[in-house]
């Protein structure tokens, strides 16, 4: 909680309890007392109430009825505090006062390799912190990236081959069943390279999450203190920390601080 929402608290307090002090319990009971056969709680209306020989009573109430009077004052201010902007804490942006945690949650599971930072450095966005051992999805990557480069020449060659047919088309060295055969092979040969690629772009996506970066600037703790560990699926290792102000970018709140900007510059 922030000095500003300190005071805030204070005050409203404060206004609380001058308000119990100067009405109170006994002025409830009296009010109940009266309040049928006197009405609206004016001081006309207690002048003309008959308290007969109940004049302590009578004293009591006009006695609370004046501090009533000097208490609404109070209550007031403490409507307007309660509403306005008396903390300087940026309510129209969510979080913008609060401070910005990244977990550091492994996307992949294997054995953690690198921990490429120690606990509580300061580190930018996108620096690397943690590394999971890649070696095997390197490899199969360089597996799949030739498997890419055989399914192109092998799509290269079946259209050379179908475009030498369609130029012989209509003479009496092609059949029609060779143009026919001679396309499903193009049609194959695409797709083969189609399933490479996307094979390519799997490991791609396998290679880069094991590498565990921090997506905002921030201070990093909470890491494993040895290498060598299993790490599941989804197992946190961290946390990059941001205090408040930091960081938004990272999080889309570029707008927020826009709209609050103009807020401040309207006359």
């Amino acid at each position: 909680m922030g000095d500003d929402q300190k005071i805030k608290k204070l005050v409203k307090s404060a206004i609380k309890f001058m308000g119990f002090l100067l009405l109170g319990t006994p002025t409830c009971r009296l009010i109940s007392q009266a309040r049928g056969p006197v009405g609206p709680m004016t001081r006309g209306a207690l002048k003309k109430y008959d308290f007969g020989e109940n004049h302590s009573m009578k004293k009591q109430l006009e006695k609370r009825f004046l501090k009533i009077l000097l208490l609404w004052p109070l209550s007031l201010v403490a409507l307007l505090v309660d509403g306005s902007d008396f903390s300087r804490a940026d309510t129209s942006c969510p979080g913008k006062n609060q401070f910005l945690r990244q977990e550091l949650t492994s996307r992949g599971a294997g054995i953690l390799q690198g921990i490429h930072v120690t606990e509580a450095a300061r580190v930018e966005e996108g620096a690397l912190i943690l590394s999971l051992d890649d070696r095997l999805l390197a490899a199969g990557l360089k597996e799949a990236q030739a498997a890419l480069d055989m399914a192109r020449v092998g799509e290269k060659m079946a259209r050379d081959g179908f475009e030498r047919i369609k130029k012989l088309k209509g003479g009496d060295s092609v059949s029609q069943q060779q143009i026919v055969e001679s396309q499903l092979r193009l049609s194959q040969s695409t797709a083969a390279v189609a399933q490479a690629e996307a094979a390519v772009e799997r490991l791609k996506i396998q290679l880069a999450d094991t590498q565990i970066r921090a997506e905002i600037a921030g201070t990093v703790r909470g890491l494993p203190r040895v290498k060598g560990l299993f790490v599941q699926m989804g197992q946190s290792l961290g946390y990059v920390e941001a205090p408040p102000g930091q960081g938004e970018e990272s999080i889309g709140s570029t707008s927020c601080d826009a709209a609050h900007t103009r807020k401040n510059e309207t006359p």
